[in-house]
């Protein structure tokens, strides 16, 4: 039968206070490099969904400033928002005086969803707006729904409105 050897656990113990301080030094050089590290890798994650959500929300507030705009017949407001060709093509003055038709008034919007491509800097924008279609001669306006896609564009950090067609009447050529 062979023979039991009786083993000690030896503990690892620095002999002295210097080494006892180096030890100390590289277990607390080791912690803070993992925790640095796990703060790089989640500030990574968190900056690429800051831009996205910076995107989408810079998006949403133009939508919705453009919209108040409209809403409030603020048609210079408006006609910041446009997409800038548009613009080189129709003035300002014309835009401003072909909106105001008293027999149509937008009520009210809202966004029911946004279709988001940010590699090719667009968006769809989907509204619910609530008319009122004035009758000349009659007291009761007419109340409807409409259902309105917008294509928006960004063109560096500002989002822009395309206008579904291009009013050139009146234009500059």
């Amino acid at each position: 039968m062979p023979e039991v050897v009786n083993r000690k656990v030896r503990n690892i113990r620095p002999a002295s206070a210097i080494s006892q301080a180096f030890f100390f030094i590289r277990k607390v050089t080791v912690v803070l490099f993992s925790i640095s590290c796990v703060v790089v890798v989640l500030s990574g994650c968190s900056s690429n969904s800051t831009v996205e959500t910076t995107g989408k929300n810079s998006l949403v507030e133009a939508v919705n400033s453009y919209w108040t705009a409209v809403v409030n017949g603020n048609w210079n407001r408006a006609y910041d928002y446009e997409y800038p060709p548009f613009r080189e093509t129709v003035p300002r003055e014309v835009y401003v005086s072909r909106k105001g038709n008293p027999l149509v008034r937008i009520r009210s919007y809202r966004v029911e969803g946004i279709k988001f491509e940010e590699e090719r800097k667009e968006a769809l924008v989907s509204l619910r707006l609530a008319l009122s279609l004035f009758v000349p001669g009659s007291r009761d306006t007419g109340k409807i729904s409409l259902n309105v896609r917008d294509k928006w564009v960004r063109i560096g950090n500002r989002w822009y409105h395309v206008p579904r067609k291009l009013d050139v009447r009146g234009a500059k050529r």
